[in-house]
């Protein structure tokens, strides 16, 4: 392991929420990383996962093969996504964001800001058009400080911001509909106006309120007020 390089990430393929990343410092700490992701896919392990994160989830992550591990180098700088509409090829309509804030490290965005990024949205693009694509995908990327965007995976489904429809982006299940259907959607929802976006269910729900940034939508299901009631939220 190159002492210049440290500290990198280790990741697991087909894993989801940060729960398959652990950063290392040097060659000790990546071997036991990398042996215990090596066993994480196997009936033990997911029998050992059920007591903390049931069976449904644990089970969904057996293989009869270990999944590849990847080694990526560290960068400083903010967690970023931007998600697709596509079709045939071509990108439809568009939405990237940044994280502010996530629920634990490595982990999901709890609140984030709208934003555009010239090299997000190209390498998008490319990448769209390259592989003939169609649906919702979503690109992850790390922002350093000058803005300069470092490709990191493609998820090929909807990510969470891909749900949004905002004044900036417009809405990608609209125009996916659009291209689909060859007519509009039956109704339109009114855009986010606001910058910065809470997610639910997160960690920044209403209770960590205070510490969201100025003019901050909270993404809740409304209309659902079981479901809100579920994390202890109130709809209002």
């Amino acid at each position: 392991m190159d002492h210049a390089r440290q500290p990198v990430l280790l990741k697991l393929d087909g894993t989801w929420a940060g729960q398959g990343v652990e950063r290392v410092s040097d060659a000790g700490a990546a071997l036991q990383a990398f042996a215990r992701m090596a066993r994480q896919h196997t009936l033990g392990a997911a029998m050992q996962r059920a007591a903390t994160d049931g069976w449904r989830h644990s089970l969904a992550r057996v293989r009869a093969r270990r999944p590849a591990i990847d080694l990526q180098a560290v960068v400083d700088g903010r967690p970023a996504n931007l998600a697709v509409a596509c079709k045939d090829g071509e990108v439809l309509a568009h939405i990237a964001a940044e994280t502010m804030a996530s629920s634990r490290p490595h982990g999901p965005a709890s609140v984030i800001r709208l934003t555009e990024n010239e090299e997000m949205r190209a390498a998008a693009e490319a990448l769209v058009r390259e592989l003939r694509a169609s649906g919702l995908l979503g690109f992850d990327f790390v922002l350093d400080a000058a803005g300069n965007a470092y490709f990191l995976e493609i998820n090929a489904r909807a990510t969470p911001i891909a749900a949004l429809a905002t004044t900036r982006s417009g809405d990608l299940a609209a125009a996916l509909f659009r291209a689909a259907s060859g007519r509009p959607p039956p109704r339109a929802r009114i855009p986010i106006a606001e910058p910065h976006i809470a997610l639910f269910p997160s960690e920044a729900g209403p209770r960590g309120a205070s510490a969201w940034p100025a003019r901050t939508y909270y993404d809740a299901p409304r209309g659902e007020p079981g479901l809100l009631a579920l994390d202890g939220f109130s709809a209002a």
